[in-house]
């Protein structure tokens, strides 16, 4: 999930279990054929989340593009480990 949006170049800002919905599943299903035995998941609450290209800004010079990605970088690093302490989940790498 989270994966996902990092990747896209995005933050969700405040990793926490309130900030997942639960709802019944599959999403491609059909509302009346959707259950709970198949969950689907989604992280809701971007207010303090941020996109990359908004992030970076109008100015791309070396220095300042090399210094964004590594803030950036610990934005991602900080959320994963925020992610992994409340879905209480092991440490995992990618």
């Amino acid at each position: 999930m989270m994966l996902r949006l990092h990747y896209s170049g995005f933050v969700q800002g405040s990793f926490f279990v309130r900030n997942i919905m639960v709802q019944p599943g599959p999403l491609t299903a059909p509302p009346e054929l959707r259950s709970k035995k198949t969950p689907s998941f989604r992280v809701i609450d971007f207010g303090r989340g941020e996109e990359w290209n908004t992030f970076v800004g109008d100015k791309t010079d070396k220095e300042r593009l090399e210094q964004k990605e590594r803030e950036w970088g610990n934005k991602i690093s900080d959320e994963d480990k925020s992610a992994q302490s409340e879905l209480q989940i092991p440490r995992w790498n990618h």
